[in-house]
């Protein structure tokens, strides 16, 4: 029952994406119990789904010492198991004293951009699950994130895939032990000095208390958003060329007069819009709040946030990121 469930699942995800037949497919690759159904569920259905070739991409951040050495090594035992091509690929930079999450995601997808251009892979499978959204989307929550935060991620974005969105870390789990696929358990997602393991392990056992079906619902909420994100971003783009005249990047500054007839919310969207696209930088929900009230009392006005820095002269606000 349950494995018809999750295979029913995969294939009516992977179909949504509307992908072209006969692609290069990258699968991302820990040794996890999540990228170990991926491969496992790609490898039983690649003819069925016509997928050309499969590639395992496998990241080791040498964070771990011996069980680093370990888990490379099932990996290496795995895709000789499999039949496929293995890329490893290795951090160019040391990690630093501070966020590690970052860091460590940073070099990764690093990673899987070279390979994609080097391999002409057509796609690259991500092992992100229903419970990995669940944990995104709370965690964004927090942190006061509004519609791109609380959107949690895609099921497609650019090149990359998420077919086991829609399925749970316990089900995945649960497949893999009846069938007795063997996974590696990384160590440090049991520790709960990590935010998200702390999420994982402390919080959300104690909001399925009060909801058991978390993670469905949360799912519900993210298809919502889904559409919500993609109709606001169509008209959110209308609106900008409407007060502004041009787009974000064609605009040296944006005209303090013009804003302060806004709602405030569009105030806020349209100040992130700019940024975003001519920056590439995106501000937090407190500072876009600040940046706001600054926008209502000044004329003329400095300020750094970070790296950014506001400064207001005769009504215009100019905006430059600091090296």
């Amino acid at each position: 029952m349950l494995q018809k469930k999750i295979e029913t699942t995969f294939i009516r995800t992977y179909k949504s994406l509307n992908l072209p037949q006969n692609i290069k497919l990258g699968i991302a690759y820990s040794g996890g119990p999540d990228s170990t159904l991926l491969l496992y569920l790609f490898d039983k259905l690649k003819d069925y789904l016509k997928i050309k070739d499969i590639y395992i991409l496998y990241f080791n951040h040498l964070l771990r010492g011996k069980e680093s050495e370990e888990e490379e090594m099932f990996v290496k035992n795995v895709a000789k198991l499999y039949n496929y091509p293995l890329i490893i690929g290795y951090p160019k930079i040391h990690p630093p004293k501070g966020n590690i999450e970052n860091w460590a995601r940073t070099e990764r997808y690093k990673f899987f951009e070279s390979m994609k251009r080097e391999l002409n892979l057509d796609y690259i499978a991500l092992g992100h699950n229903l419970s990995d959204l669940t944990e995104t989307i709370i965690l964004n929550f927090i942190k006061g994130s509004f519609l791109e935060g609380l959107k949690g991620f895609l099921p497609k974005r650019d090149f990359y895939i998420r077919p086991l969105i829609e399925i749970s870390k316990s089900d995945i789990e649960k497949y893999l032990n009846e069938k007795n696929i063997k996974y590696f358990i990384d160590s440090s997602n049991l520790k709960t000095n990590y935010e998200r393991n702390y999420l994982r392990h402390k919080i959300i056992p104690l909001l399925k208390n009060l909801n058991p079906s978390l993670e469905k619902t949360l799912l519900n909420f993210a298809k919502n958003m889904w559409d919500l994100n993609e109709y606001w971003k169509k008209h959110i783009d209308k609106l900008f060329l409407d007060y502004f005249k041009k787009r974000p990047k064609e605009l040296e500054y944006l005209d303090r007069k013009t804003l302060l007839k806004l709602p405030n919310f569009l105030v806020r969207e349209l100040v992130q819009k700019y940024l975003k696209e001519k920056y590439n930088f995106i501000l937090s929900s407190k500072d876009l709040f600040e940046i706001e009230n600054i926008i209502k009392k000044y004329k003329n006005f400095q300020r750094d946030f970070g790296k950014l820095v506001l400064k207001i002269e005769d009504n215009k606000l100019f905006f430059k990121l600091s090296k």
